[in-house]
């Protein structure tokens, strides 16, 4: 293991090697740079105390996600992508299942650009309606005397509206950053899904008719270990998303079964369908992306951050899940979340 280690020193990128509960037995030195107090020891340490941003999930479905480090001595932070395997049985033929946990740092290059699109873009969302505001303050203004009473409630409506949308760009542009910043921390429990379920219709019904939610929930779910706030915010802009982009009296559904992973873990599966615009195939891949949106007429009928759905996949992420979608123009969209499930499943009432 010496040797291996010396070896894993020569490597571009980090790796940890660690036992199936996640003990460290090898670190090569990119890493230990990387390591909050790098003169501590980290052979013997669980490697979710050395980097708290890790999800035991990848460890037991051999999966990986994103992790944001910072460098101890220079502060600045760098994003890695986290992959987990398995060791193959026959160069560990004396010991139990290792498994090799890689970090590749993302391109600065790449990650600069990003910055710059990003910067550009909030721009460009706080610019419009700021300036929507300035025209109407300045015409009420101006020529108030000349204005009608119902023109002039027109204008407030128009001003209240602009900034209701500023008001969610920048929520959203904070969520963005507490999440990234690694500021936003989840508090995990045990629960079922059908707990969260009386909470997500109130909140839609302010705005919808809940007729149009179908819920179809399998019995025997396995239990989730989430935290109840981020999957409730998961779901209500799903949901959200689903009912405003469908006629007003199309029905959206929301479904739950299980299933099992190829290591045999059990999941849950949440998936939303609906009935509405649906999504091009060319623009599937930057759904998840900063500033998503399509450039329809429709999204211009409800206007948006466009970061909502990236705000989705940056919480399904840090809950340890995977959010994918299908979709057919005109016919469509279907947007499923996967999560590990408890091993002990609970009966959970397929009916509300």
């Amino acid at each position: 293991m010496d040797l291996a280690c010396q070896l894993l020193d020569c490597l571009p990128l980090g790796v940890v090697i660690t036992d199936g509960q996640g003990i460290v037995r090898c670190c090569n030195q990119l890493m230990t740079d990387y390591y909050r107090l790098p003169s501590a020891p980290m052979t013997g340490t669980l490697i979710y105390d050395c980097w708290p941003g890790l999800h035991p999930t990848w460890l037991r479905d051999q999966s990986g996600g994103w992790l944001r480090l910072t460098d101890p001595h220079s502060h600045n932070w760098c994003r890695f992508r986290v992959k987990v395997r398995q060791c193959p049985v026959e160069v560990t033929p004396d010991l139990p299942p290792q498994y090799v946990w890689s970090f590749q740092a993302e391109d600065s290059g790449d990650l600069e650009q990003v910055q710059k699109n990003f910067i550009s873009t909030v721009s460009h969302e706080l610019r419009t309606p700021l300036t929507s505001i300035k025209g109407f303050i300045d015409t009420l203004l101006t020529a108030q005397t000349r204005l009608s009473p119902d023109q002039v409630s027109h204008f407030l409506d128009v001003i209240k509206a602009q900034v209701d949308q500023l008001s969610q760009v920048i929520e959203a542009i904070l969520t963005v950053s507490s999440i990234q910043s690694g500021t936003l921390k989840n508090q995990p429990q045990l629960l079922t899904l059908t707990e969260i379920l009386p909470d997500l219709v109130n909140h839609l019904s302010l705005r919808y008719d809940p007729g149009r939610i179908r819920v179809d929930v399998a019995p025997d779910l396995p239990l989730l270990q989430v935290d109840y706030d981020r999957l409730l915010q998961i779901l209500i802009h799903l949901l959200d998303n689903a009912l405003k982009y469908s006629a007003t009296d199309a029905p959206v559904s929301l479904r739950a079964w299980a299933t099992v992973s190829d290591s045999q873990t059990p999941h849950v599966c949440i998936a939303i369908e609906d009935q509405g615009i649906g999504i091009p195939n060319a623009a599937l891949e930057r759904m998840f992306q900063q500033f998503g949106r399509l450039g329809s007429p429709w999204n211009r009928q409800h206007p948006g951050t466009g970061l909502g759905l990236y705000i989705t996949k940056l919480l399904v992420d840090s809950l340890g899940g995977q959010i994918t979608v299908a979709s057919q123009l005109h016919h469509g969209s279907i947007f499923t979340l996967e999560f590990p499930g408890q091993i002990s499943p609970v009966p959970i009432p397929s009916s509300l």
